[in-house]
């Protein structure tokens, strides 16, 4: 069951976004994170791993470790890891306004690993190069 008591521009401010403080660089930040979202079975939890080439903004992983926080409440219930993932991705995506971004969440049941990955980039942006680091993600 999915219940939203708290409205998504409350989830979002919890970001805070800071500006790039590197520009004119492209470079990669990664943030993992183990959540226990409400509402949603698994056994081991459920890790996140975020992937991204920031532009004009980049989130602290302070932040990012609150915001994430927040869909452990009783407020914020999901009934799948699918809706959970496009919140987040939608979210960070318009706080951050990301050059790529890519998310993969991955969760444990007892006899089964769900993963559900998901990947943003602007229109026109591509750097081959440096997403070929990136391999197997």
């Amino acid at each position: 069951m999915i219940t939203k008591v708290d409205s998504k521009d409350k989830r979002r401010k919890i970001i805070s976004p800071h500006k790039n403080p590197r520009k004119d660089s492209e470079y990669i930040i990664q943030l993992k994170h183990r959540l226990a979202p409400n509402g949603l079975d698994a056994a081991r939890g459920v890790e996140l791993k975020l992937y991204y080439i920031p532009d004009k903004f980049v989130v602290e992983a302070d932040n990012y470790d609150k915001y994430l926080l927040f869909f452990e409440t009783k407020s914020q219930q999901y009934d799948s890891f699918e809706k959970l993932g496009s919140d987040i991705i939608d979210d960070l995506n318009n706080e951050l306004i990301p050059k790529w971004i890519h998310l993969n969440i991955t969760a444990e049941h007892a006899h089964t690993i769900h993963c559900v990955s998901y990947e943003e980039r602007q229109p026109n942006w591509d750097n081959p190069f440096l997403l070929s680091r990136l391999k197997n993600i």
